[in-house]
């Protein structure tokens, strides 16, 4: 593809995540915020910074600024390591499980209007490609 056309490209893809991310949807926690919420509320083991840092790809200093408003709102809280005194889980709270539950079908709207619009077959094709673009896209940042 020519530079021009990669422009317009980048332009779509850029347009794509602003409307998705930027969206306001009436709830009190940022975009991030809701997504680690739902990262820890759906993990099947105890969850720590470390492992969300390496779940959503971020930076241990970006997990801990997510996490400390998330703490401070009381939707998550530490649970100490009985093993590793050093250690803490994170765990969400009643008042994190009441969000998730309320918040769930808005901060899906979204993707909802996607699947309903692009068709089944149409919707899974596209998130099987923005799937294996992000995997090119951690490789890339190594």
């Amino acid at each position: 593809m020519e530079t021009e056309d990669l422009l317009k490209c980048s332009k779509i893809i850029s347009l794509f995540c602003r409307l998705n991310v930027n969206r306001k949807i009436g709830i009190p926690i940022s975009s991030v915020e809701m997504e680690m919420l739902t990262l820890i509320y759906n993990a099947e083991n105890e969850v720590t910074p470390l492992m969300i840092s390496k779940i959503m790809n971020l930076k241990k200093p970006s997990v801990s600024g997510v996490v400390e408003p998330l703490l401070k709102k009381n939707y998550v809280q530490k649970e100490q390591n009985c093993n590793d005194k050093r250690s803490y889980y994170l765990v969400v709270t009643e008042k994190g499980k009441e969000l998730l539950k309320s918040a769930n079908d808005l901060y899906l709207s979204a993707i909802y209007t996607l699947e309903k619009e692009l068709g089944k077959d149409a919707f899974v094709s596209f998130i099987e490609t923005m799937n294996k673009a992000n995997d090119i896209l951690k490789e890339f940042r190594k």
